[in-house]
């Protein structure tokens, strides 16, 4: 998937993906499904990529009161992206694309 985004290119065969942060326990079949991964391109920057149903982050508007499901790409900050990756990736995954340090 590739999209251009305030001048800059995001595709996601050239990016690195980090985790996989969609939601347990709903089927394709449900509306608020989906299916998102999170990146980093070889410049450092982060985004989210992926697909889902009309109740998903992905959803399209359809009309005035509607949605369909839908897909695309989100860029994030760094500060975004490191709390994605410590909700949904290791810890050894976290250190390696964010400053960590003991508590």
């Amino acid at each position: 998937m590739k999209q251009v985004i305030d001048g800059k290119r995001y595709d996601t065969a050239t990016a690195t993906e980090i985790c996989d942060v969609s939601p347990c326990g709903y089927s394709r079949s449900d509306f608020q499904w989906h299916d998102t991964s999170l990146y980093v391109t070889p410049k450092g920057r982060f985004f989210l990529a992926g697909a889902g149903g009309p109740l998903s982050m992905w959803a399209k508007a359809l009309g005035s009161n509607g949605a369909i499901g839908g897909s695309g790409i989100k860029p994030l900050t760094q500060e975004e992206a490191r709390e994605y990756a410590e909700r949904h990736a290791t810890s050894d995954i976290v250190s390696k694309y964010f400053a960590v340090e003991d508590a």
